[in-house]
């Protein structure tokens, strides 16, 4: 065993008792049988859990210990979505493909412009439509439903990397 590895006596949902490999900074599971929810622990060598800056060791015995990359870690993920706030973030873009781009044209189709000044300054008003106005205002609608689609397993995503810091 390196320097940077430990072992620790932990229990396991079957009842036994173990010796684990720990390594310090990783993140394990405590769940216990007679309480709900799950704490997510950073081990901090050589033999302390510690949950958002508390000392878990103690009640580390007690509890069941998985490494967090167990099944339960889904668990974890869904808990956080389930509690993810109704409104998304500002922060949070959702995974789409690129918006459309303008397409600038004449009335007639014939001639294209880079930009919506070069197709005013040259047709005027109404002589000249973005071809892609449609597909650039169904792409933010869909945008739209989207950002409260992904919203939740974002905000899960986000708690879980914060963690892991």
């Amino acid at each position: 065993m390196s320097e940077q590895e430990y072992q620790k006596s932990v229990n396991q949902p079957n009842g036994e008792k173990v010796l684990m490999k720990m390594e310090p900074d990783a993140l394990y599971l405590l769940t216990f049988r007679d309480k709900p929810g799950a704490f997510a622990c950073k081990f901090v060598a050589p033999d302390r859990l510690v949950w958002n800056g508390i000392d878990m060791t103690e009640l580390a015995e007690e509890a069941y210990v998985q490494p967090f990359s167990s099944p339960l870690d889904k668990v974890l993920l869904s808990h956080f979505m389930m509690h993810a706030p109704a409104e998304p973030q500002a922060w949070f873009k959702p995974v789409m493909p690129p918006c459309p781009p303008e397409d600038w044209r004449s009335n007639d189709g014939e001639k294209r412009y880079d930009s919506m000044t070069n197709a005013m300054e040259a047709c005027g008003s109404n002589g000249c439509q973005d071809m892609n106005r449609a597909a650039r205002e169904l792409w933010k609608e869909v945008e739209a439903k989207q950002r409260y689609v992904q919203w939740p397993r974002a905000w899960a995503q986000a708690q879980i990397d914060q963690l892991n810091q």
